[in-house]
């Protein structure tokens, strides 16, 4: 019996004992003046306290009884609280998990790395339910990060498409060099920074916004547990992420970031076996940079390098989507064109050739440069049956322009070499590809 139900019990108690001093009061009084009852009244009083102590026992038990309900009750809501807590922690790491496998399956389902990423965006909203995700690549030549997915509700940005956006980009060195994740919080929303890391390489930086409800305890849970996922599916998003930068690195030339000249090879090839089984055009589009070699020597290597990165940068962006570009040699760049006739290659090439006329060049000193390109275009014909006899063709224009003035496009027609300058906006000369066609 506890101190609490001592005194409780006395404290039930204390009504029979008054009562029955009560009664032996007046017992006595009654026995001094009729002293012939007392054997009626003594064993009255007798069985009164009997009663009392017993009704004391009683009510301890029935006390004892609704304490240990009361505390049972309590227990009981403790565990009901602890299995809702582990329930719901439950579902939290089955939701990672399937994000986990989710991540793993877009690995091996997805055909190109945007898709990948913009799969990987899809899943840490539906995680976390941030409304705007970035990811950041680091580049393996100049290793600075580079936006290259950007996700804000269902709109998803690549790459150049980022440039026009105000990207918080707070904490994403830090993030990557210490390999630690950043947080602050708004009013109304918390910004992440998780460095993306596998096999102990940097591979980029991912950053989330989320956004922020609730009463203040069910916001500090909500950014915690938010942490906690990203930075688990974070592990997952680099390994996915890691799998084509390694297959991108055996196939695209760490300085332009175009393809490289092996991959051409091997694309070639299987563009070649196609158009002649299906009868399919084809077209090759080969430059070189003119005079190159004297921006080297007058400006320096680091010029030569910066050249060659924009003038890459500009044949992507003039490009289609199906096109692919390849650094062919040192400073000889080719696009492959699937599905285009030798009129549909003249006036990409044509494109290229302008736009990089066009383009402001700067040395590493901040000088400015002037940056052509010469093209020589060639189109699969049935009659030719090796693959380097398309290249042999390109080759040809490309020496052409190259020895007729330069920053010009040339292509092989009727067995000798044209010249073609387009003004922005006008066709090639349909009659000469039409004749290239029939041959």
């Amino acid at each position: 019996m506890t101190g609490r139900s001592v005194a409780g019990a006395f404290a039930w108690l204390a009504l029979p004992l008054a009562t029955i001093g009560v009664m032996m009061f007046y017992a006595f009084t009654v026995l001094e003046r009729v002293p012939e009852i007392a054997h009626v009244l003594v064993p009255l009083v007798i069985l009164t306290c009997i009663y009392a102590v017993a009704l004391a026992f009683v009510v301890q038990r029935l006390m004892a009884r609704v304490a240990m309900l009361l505390g049972e009750k309590k227990t009981t809501r403790r565990i009901e609280k602890d299995l809702v807590t582990r329930y719901e922690d439950l579902q939290n790491q089955i939701e990672l998990l399937s994000a986990m496998r989710n991540v793993s399956h877009v690995v091996n389902d997805a055909v190109d790395f945007q898709s990948i990423l913009e799969e990987v965006t899809r899943i840490v909203s539906d995680l976390t339910g941030a409304n705007e995700i970035t990811i950041f690549l680091l580049r393996e030549y100049s290793r600075k990060l580079q936006p290259a997915v950007h996700r804000r509700g269902d709109v998803v940005l690549f790459g150049e498409e980022i440039k026009r956006l105000r990207i918080d980009k707070r904490h994403v060195y830090q993030a990557l060099q210490h390999r630690t994740v950043f947080r602050y919080k708004r009013t109304n929303h918390v910004n992440f920074t998780i460095p993306l890391v596998a096999d102990q390489e940097s591979l980029g930086v991912l950053t989330a916004v989320v956004p922020l409800t609730g009463e203040v305890d069910e916001v500090a849970g909500r950014i915690e547990h938010c942490e906690a996922m990203l930075v688990s599916l974070a592990k997952h998003i680099s390994l996915a992420i890691k799998t084509p930068i390694l297959y991108n690195r055996a196939v695209m030339d760490g300085l332009t970031g175009l393809y490289t000249k092996r991959h051409f090879q091997h694309q070639l090839a299987n563009y070649f076996n196609a158009s002649r089984r299906l009868d399919k055009p084809l077209s090759l589009v080969m430059m070189d940079i003119d005079d190159f070699k004297q921006v080297n020597d007058g400006y320096g290597h680091l010029t030569g390098d910066r050249v060659l990165i924009e003038v890459a940068q500009a044949i992507n962006n003039t490009i289609r989507q199906y096109d692919s570009a390849y650094r062919y040699g040192g400073e000889e760049l080719a696009v492959l064109l699937p599905e285009s006739d030798l009129e549909d290659a003249l006036l990409v090439g044509e494109r290229i050739r302008i736009k990089i006329a066009d383009h402001k060049f700067r040395a590493e000193d901040g000088r400015g440069l002037s940056v052509t390109v010469s093209v020589g275009v060639a189109s699969f014909r049935q009659d030719l049956t090796e693959m380097k006899e398309l290249i042999a063709r390109a080759d040809a224009a490309l020496y052409f322009a190259k020895q007729n003035g330069k920053d010009r496009t040339a292509f092989l027609s009727d067995g000798r070499c044209r010249m073609v300058t387009l003004e922005k906006g006008s066709k090639p000369p349909a009659e000469a590809a039409a004749s290239d066609r029939k041959q």
